[in-house]
């Protein structure tokens, strides 16, 4: 079935293309220029051109944030934190509990990190409920994980 619809969602980057294009059909359309030296259809190209590389420098914050909250719940520190929590969890209500908390409480301090830091939790934690046998509802673990 996968296979089925994976055929017939588009790729990201057609996606991108396709609401790119939308978008400027429909500025096109519904919006006014704001000067008449250019033609208006190069001033939208040139709107896109300009917001594009603006949000360059904001693009390589969030990457910056991912990658050093990743490094740090990577560190032996984290590991050993989560060891700590995954002897403490007894059941499906402690362990959606815990995952929740400590994911509010480190993107308090750095979301990079509480991001990086709940989803390997989680991961953990079904490892855990797998091994030990208890029943765990995974989807609502992970969206504890990011909530």
């Amino acid at each position: 079935m996968v296979k089925k619809i994976r055929f017939k969602i588009p790729s990201p980057l057609a996606l991108a293309i396709i609401l790119s294009f939308t978008v400027y059909a429909l500025a096109l359309i519904f919006t006014k220029p704001s000067s008449n030296d250019t033609p208006y259809p190069l001033q939208l190209l040139d709107f896109y051109q300009r917001g594009f590389w603006d949000l360059l420098a904001f693009s390589m914050q969030m990457m910056l944030i991912l990658v050093l909250g990743n490094v740090l719940a990577l560190t032996p520190f984290f590991q050993r934190i989560i060891q700590v929590l995954l002897n403490k969890i007894t059941s499906h209500a402690t362990a959606i509990l815990f995952t929740a908390f400590f994911s509010l409480l480190l993107g308090l301090f750095n979301w990079g990190l509480g991001l990086i830091f709940s989803a390997l939790l989680a991961r953990a934690i079904g490892g855990h409920a797998r091994k030990s046998g208890m029943k765990l509802n995974y989807p609502l673990l992970v969206a504890a994980a990011y909530t």
